[in-house]
């Protein structure tokens, strides 16, 4: 899986900490884009080591997370070793599969919406415009943007996730 090569053990713990230490009313009110109980217990069991559209989602959120703590003077977290908000933003970048049409799922437009945000964090409008064209293209693909053509069997939560995002 060469997808999560930037999942070393350090890696892994920090994002980890990270996501746990979220204030949740800063990052998720704003953008509830999860369920958090459902997301969180996915990085519990490790699913992003799997899972790869879970994997960029889950540095995407990180490169969030760690951006806003950074410009949060008030909030005095950083740790001198901890990865940068660039590292996880990258790292969800060079998993993110080159040819779109194989980023089939919804965790992989999450992703893309994510990145988007990120890329805002850094004040950068081109890779912010990329990452929001690039999310038009996975909508289109197969149709999110209609709910009959959403996958059967999902859950209440599922479903409220997917209607956050279109």
């Amino acid at each position: 899986q060469g997808w999560s090569s930037i999942t070393t053990q350090s890696y892994i713990q920090c994002t980890y900490q990270t996501l746990i230490s979220i204030n949740t009313a800063l990052t998720l009110i704003r953008f509830p884009l999860f369920h958090w109980p459902s997301f969180t217990f996915q990085i519990r069991e490790q699913r992003y080591r799997t899972d790869r559209a879970l994997y960029i989602t889950v540095m995407a959120v990180c490169a969030i997370v760690v951006a806003r703590q950074r410009n949060d003077l008030s909030n005095p977290t950083s740790r001198h070793n901890a990865p940068t908000s660039r590292a996880f933003y990258q790292a969800a970048a060079a998993a993110f599969p080159t040819d779109l049409s194989r980023a089939q799922g919804f965790d992989y437009k999450r992703a893309k919406v994510l990145m988007a945000i990120a890329s805002i964090q850094y004040g950068s409008i081109l890779e912010h415009k990329t990452n929001l064209g690039e999310y038009v293209v996975l909508v289109c693909n197969d149709g999110f943007h209609d709910e009959s053509r959403w996958e059967l069997g999902l859950t209440e939560i599922q479903k409220q996730e997917r209607r956050r995002l279109v």
